[in-house]
């Protein structure tokens, strides 16, 4: 194949004739190009100590690198299949130019350009690591982490100090950083800045209403693994994952007693503290949990939302009618080691002891009086405090006892469950019914003291007292 030299028209690679400026520019000006491969190799057989270049498509990235290289001999392939060569200039020695095709170029490296690769590869990670120093300066001693700004560092080390510098000036408590003392301010303030576009209910905390927007959506993406359930809030998941557990990892400092959640055991130290926050705007009373505040509620409210399947009756409280359903049931487990009476309830075999005891646990503060049940002194305190906080609906009469207000409440519906087994009457009253049963048996166990005689009713041997029958005895004399 023939060959043709073509010399270049000036000194230098910016001088070279139109055939040569694409092999140049490869060398001294390839950040114009649009290539993608080099790959070199020495030649061996050429008479000249340069290095042998064949190029076919160069990347910009990479044909940078390529200017240092030696005086070069290029070898190029005319459209005919000749070659070009160029004789060497002042500043290059022996370059053949030729024609070069812009989308086949290769390029093989000599040892120096590798080693001038890993070099810019070396140089590269340096500067990453020049980057993260310049771009986070502020680096914390204790673990490491970088940060952008020194007050970002600061918020940060507070962690690891315990240090909690701003403090609530309602409740005491303290807080790390400004943002969460903020936050924690509305509870007292009660602000709810936050509102849900479905419903319209506020929020104190963007978080809280976040997770209250799941419950319009039906999604519930928090699957246990071990039951099933799934969960709208991951949260409620790892709660309810404790119940497989059995871990209890809320410990109370006093007593020592634990718990699956951090609520139940901030509602347990109230028993310790006496703290009781939740106060009813009704009649004032607090209590210490807002469950017990909601059931004391339905006492000024009158509602009784558990209702029992088996006879209609409803409850203002779900312990109470679970307590009611074992009176459609036969078993009563619980066995008076006493006098071998059973009872439905616990509570009712521990207040049925207390007649064997005579124990009287609880007192009256304002008159001293003492009684064998809670329940009877918190009836009884109503005396003194003049509490009726049992309304009927009917007629707005207030009664100190709920079993009074049940009693009253029949006179309007006209309930009468209490029948006589003798003679099929029926009463509103059990009272009532026992009065009457004296009819049958005959049994009169009031006794006048002067006298001597009988009677089946209490009122009976008042009216005896009251009309002076007893031998011209006044009834005061008669009375004691």
């Amino acid at each position: 194949m023939a060959e043709s030299e073509t010399e270049c028209a000036a000194p230098g690679l910016h001088t070279l004739e139109p055939e040569c400026v694409t092999a140049h520019s490869g060398v001294s000006g390839l950040h114009h190009t649009h290539t993608s491969v080099i790959k070199t190799e020495t030649d061996l057989g050429s008479a000249h100590t340069g290095d042998l270049i064949k190029t076919e498509s160069l990347d910009s990235t990479e044909l940078g690198y390529v200017p240092h290289l030696h005086p070069v001999q290029i070898k190029t392939e005319t459209d005919d299949g000749g070659y070009l060569k160029a004789e060497p200039d002042s500043d290059l020695q022996d370059i053949k130019c030729v024609t070069i095709k812009s989308d086949q170029i290769k390029c093989e490296s000599s040892e120096s350009l590798m080693s001038e690769l890993m070099n810019i590869n070396e140089q590269s990670n340096l500067n990453n690591q020049l980057r993260i120093h310049t771009e986070n300066p502020y680096k914390c001693t204790e673990c490491g982490k970088r940060f952008k700004h020194k007050s970002y560092l600061k918020k940060h080390q507070t962690i690891h100090t315990g240090e909690k510098p701003y403090k609530c000036t309602q409740c005491g408590k303290c807080f790390r950083q400004d943002r969460c003392l903020q936050s924690h301010l509305r509870c007292h303030t009660g602000e709810k800045p936050y509102k849900c576009t479905q419903c319209g209910k506020c929020f104190s905390q963007p978080g809280t209403l976040k997770c209250h927007l799941k419950i319009h959506a039906d999604e519930k993406p928090y699957k246990c693994t071990e039951c099933g359930m799934c969960f709208k809030h991951k949260s409620y998941l790892k709660k309810h994952q404790t119940i497989h557990t059995g871990e209890k990892p809320y410990k109370c400092t006093q007593c020592g007693k634990c718990f699956r959640q951090d609520r139940c055991l901030h509602s347990h130290l109230r028993i310790h503290t006496g703290e009781k926050p939740y106060k009813c705007t009704q009649c004032g009373k607090c209590f210490n949990h807002k469950f017990n505040l909601n059931s004391h509620m339905r006492i000024h409210t009158g509602e009784k939302p558990y209702k029992c399947t088996q006879c209609g009756k409803c409850f203002s409280q779900a312990g109470t009618m679970k307590c009611h359903l074992k009176i459609h049931g036969d078993e009563k487990p619980y066995k008076c080691t006493q006098c071998s009476k059973c009872f439905k309830r616990k509570s009712h075999l521990n207040t049925h002891l207390r007649s064997h005891t005579g124990e009287k646990p609880y007192k009256c503060t304002q008159c001293g009086k003492c009684f064998n049940h809670k329940f009877n002194l918190n009836s009884h305190m109503r005396i003194h405090t003049g509490e009726k906080p049992y309304k009927c609906t009917q007629c707005g009469k207030c009664f100190n006892k709920d079993s009074h207000l049940h009693i009253h409440l029949r006179i309007h519906t006209g309930e009468k469950p209490y029948k006589c087994t003798q003679c099929g009457k029926c009463f509103s009253q059990d009272s009532h019914l026992h009065i009457h049963l004296r009819i049958h048996t005959g049994e009169k166990p009031y006794k006048c003291t002067q006298c001597g005689k009988c009677f089946s009713q209490d009122s009976h041997l008042k009216s005896h007292l009251r009309i002076q029958s007893c031998a011209g005895e006044k009834p005061d004399k008669c009375i004691n």
